[in-house]
């Protein structure tokens, strides 16, 4: 989602760089990761849907990541995938 299109509501997010340019959010009272940010897709936040308070309003556009599926995954939605 692009930046400045979204908001947090609640507390802050606890903010982790897990490798050179990647930094992962988590829930500061539970642990629970939350959105991912990197900077192979600056101006980009990544969420976590299910962790959406309604997560059927917003509507995917591409698959991110899709050359690591399991080879049984077979992606069938007409999805760009990167």
């Amino acid at each position: 989602m692009a930046d400045g299109s979204w908001a947090w509501t609640g507390a802050q997010p606890v903010v982790f760089q897990s490798s050179p340019g990647v930094w992962r959010d988590f829930c500061g009272r539970c642990g629970a990761q939350v959105a991912y940010r990197s900077e192979r897709y600056p101006g980009e936040i990544h969420f976590y849907a299910a962790l959406l308070d309604d997560a059927t309003i917003f509507e995917p556009t591409e698959h991110v990541h899709s050359d690591e599926a399991l080879p049984w995954v077979h992606l069938a939605d007409g999805l760009p995938c990167r």
